[in-house]
């Protein structure tokens, strides 16, 4: 995970290089060329100019009809160049590449890197309880725990310690039987108190479902209530 968002972050540098070296290189063109045309331009009229003695006239009077037409061209060449240069320094790198200074990609990648640890210890979590509550409703008529120390006998002896420091970060909110569960893989059995906040602004919490198994659910628009409203039922007769 940790190499692919390595990868990532270069080439997004990468093409961020390239694009700056793009716009100063046609910067560059646009400018020679515009001066060049420029130049060309100058010595046409320079040249299609009458005497200083000879009697005042328009400098285009003199010219042959294909003298004219170069004219004409290389002025609308100029004004076409002067234009997309305008159009080019208006999108340069002073304001492209000074957008972004508010994020470093690199503290983002570590934030992320973080937050995906963290997440994946908390769902291995919520599901060791909820293979220690499956075992318990075995043994007690398919009865759930109201607790979590019922079901503290039933966790693995390699998840005791991990699991027992983290008993105050979930909820249980199903306390009633497995039978009066009518979609255990939808059915919330115990979640998470307080959801966390990934680098990108959403929110993610680690859930374990009546079936056993557990899960991770990001929340983008926030609206983390009605999602659980959706998956939390009361036993019957509550």
């Amino acid at each position: 995970m940790k190499g692919m968002r390595t990868i990532i972050l270069a080439a997004i540098m990468a093409a961020m290089a390239t694009f700056i070296l793009i716009v100063l290189r046609t910067n560059v063109r646009l400018h020679d060329e515009n001066v060049a045309l420029g130049d060309r331009l100058a010595k046409l009229e320079a040249q299609s100019a009458p005497p200083t003695t000879a009697p005042t006239t328009n400098a285009t009077d003199n010219l042959s009809s294909e003298q004219m037409s170069e004219l004409l061209r290389l002025r609308s060449q100029v004004g076409a160049l002067k234009r997309q240069a305008a159009e080019v320094k208006s999108t340069s790198p002073r304001t492209t590449a000074a957008a972004p200074q508010s994020v470093d990609p690199a503290d983002k990648a570590k934030q992320d890197a973080m937050m995906t640890i963290q997440a994946l210890a908390k769902m291995n979590t919520s599901r060791n309880w909820m293979m220690a509550f499956v075992l318990y409703a075995g043994d007690h008529g398919g009865q759930m725990p109201t607790s979590f120390d019922q079901a503290m006998g039933y966790l693995g002896e390699d998840h005791k310690s991990e699991t027992l420091l983290t008993t105050n970060v979930f909820e249980i909110v199903y306390q009633g039987t497995r039978d009066g569960i009518a979609n255990p893989s939808s059915t919330i059995v115990l979640r998470e108190t307080t959801p966390n906040q990934s680098a990108d602004g959403s929110y993610f919490k680690a859930y374990g479902f009546a079936d056993g198994h557990s899960e991770i659910h990001k929340f983008v628009d926030g609206n983390i209530a009605d999602w659980e409203a959706a998956r939390i039922v009361k036993p019957p007769g509550q």
